[in-house]
């Protein structure tokens, strides 16, 4: 079912060809099951896709993104917002660092500030107070921040 619902949206007319054409433009996390994968399957984790020769979009589960975009780890983005939304002072990994640049939800100073600090352990407060902003900003921008 996957397959052939890619295949309709993409400018290929076999699968090995259309799954070439799509690219990850964006992930989401909601709190509920309130939308579905293009597999038809109730999902959390939204992978948004984008092909590349059409602009076309489409939501897949964080499962179904594999079949077709195995370079992408997008389980590891979820676990950082997991981990992030437990503790703010948490670092997100460098892939979805770059993705937030990429999109222009942070800009360059921050992204690299953010690269230059990532993965140190012991921030000066001040290291730590503009991590916790950056992070803020990111989780505000996938409404994933309450009263923030």
């Amino acid at each position: 079912m996957l397959p052939r619902k890619i295949i309709r949206r993409s400018k290929a007319k076999t699968w090995d060809r259309a799954k070439q054409e799509w690219e990850l433009n964006d992930i989401v996390m909601t709190e509920n099951c309130e939308y579905h994968c293009l597999c038809g399957h109730p999902i959390k984790e939204l992978c948004i896709l984008k092909n590349k020769y059409n602009g076309r979009e489409v939501i897949v589960g964080n499962f179904c993104v594999k079949k077709f975009l195995n370079h992408i780890r997008s389980e590891k983005f979820f676990r950082a917002i997991g981990r992030v939304k437990k503790d703010i002072s948490n670092s997100f990994n460098a892939d979805f660092i770059q993705m937030m640049y990429d999109k222009a939800i942070i800009n360059k100073w921050e992204y690299n500030f953010y690269m230059d600090i990532w993965r140190k352990r012991n921030l000066t407060k001040s290291q730590l107070r503009k991590k916790i902003e950056i992070n803020k900003k990111i989780l505000r921008s996938k409404n994933l921040l309450a009263n923030a």
